[in-house]
C-alpha cells in the first residue's frame, strides 16, 4: 500500500513471522522506518493506527493499514 511518501509491503520470508514494512521516500529513495508483526482483532484499530502514526505516516496510510490488519 502507498499513500503520499509512505510505503507499506507485506513480506512472507520462510525463517521469520511475515511482517508489513514501512518506508518513507522524503529523500528520494526508500528509508525502512520499521516492521509491524502479530495478529490483532478489529477493536486493535485505534492504538495500530496511533503506533503507525509515531513512524510519521500520513492519516491516510495509518488508517489502511490499521484497517487491513484487523480484518
Amino acid at each position: 500500500m502507498q499513500s503520499g511518501i509512505w510505503t507499506v509491503v507485506f513480506t512472507e520470508v520462510s525463517v521469520a513471522d511475515p511482517g508489513y514494512f514501512f518506508f518513507e521516500s522524503s529523500t528520494g529513495g526508500p528509508v525502512f522506518k520499521d516492521v509491524w508483526g502479530g495478529m490483532a482483532d478489529e477493536g486493535d484499530g485505534p492504538e495500530i493506527t496511533k503506533w503507525a502514526k509515531k513512524l510519521g505516516a500520513n492519516n491516510v496510510i495509518a488508517s489502511c493499514f490499521a484497517d487491513t490488519v484487523t480484518k
